[in-house]
C-alpha cells in the first residue's frame, strides 16, 4: 500500500494459503462412506497396512501406496491445492469424480490399480 491508501499499480492480492480440504471416501461396493478432514501440514496415509488412515486392501495397493496433503500457495511458490504424493510401484492417477463438472474446482476421485 502507498500512504495513500491506495494499491500501486501492477500489483495483485496475494492467492490465500488454503488451510482445511474436506474429503469424502466412498467404497464402491458397499457404498459405506468415510469423511475426513485434510489441515494444512497434516498427511492422510492411503495403503494396504491397517496404519494408515484409508485402508485399502485391494491387488495394486502397495502398503503404504500414496499421500494426500495440502500445500498453501502463498508458501509454495504460489501454485496451492490438493496434492498426492505417489509411494508405490504400481503408480496413481487421478480422474474426476462422478459429481465433478470436470473443472479443476470439482470433485475428484483417486484411481488406485485394483481399486476398480
Amino acid at each position: 500500500m502507498t500512504t495513500n491508501g491506495k494499491k500501486p499499480s501492477g500489483t495483485t492480492e496475494p492467492t490465500p494459503a488454503i488451510v482445511q480440504c474436506e474429503l469424502k471416501v466412498v467404497r464402491e461396493t458397499t457404498g459405506v462412506a468415510q469423511a475426513f478432514t485434510l489441515h494444512a501440514g497434516c498427511v492422510l496415509r492411503i495403503g494396504r497396512s491397517p496404519s494408515n488412515d484409508i485402508v485399502l486392501d485391494l491387488d495394486g495397493v502397495s502398503q503404504f501406496h500414496a499421500e494426500l496433503f495440502l500445500r498453501a500457495a502463498a508458501s509454495e511458490g504460489g501454485v496451492g491445492g490438493l496434492c498426492i504424493r505417489d509411494n508405490s510401484k504400481n503408480g496413481t492417477g487421478i480422474r474426476h469424480g462422478p459429481q465433478s463438472s470436470g473443472s479443476m474446482g470439482g470433485s475428484a476421485s483417486c484411481f488406485i490399480p485394483g481399486d476398480e
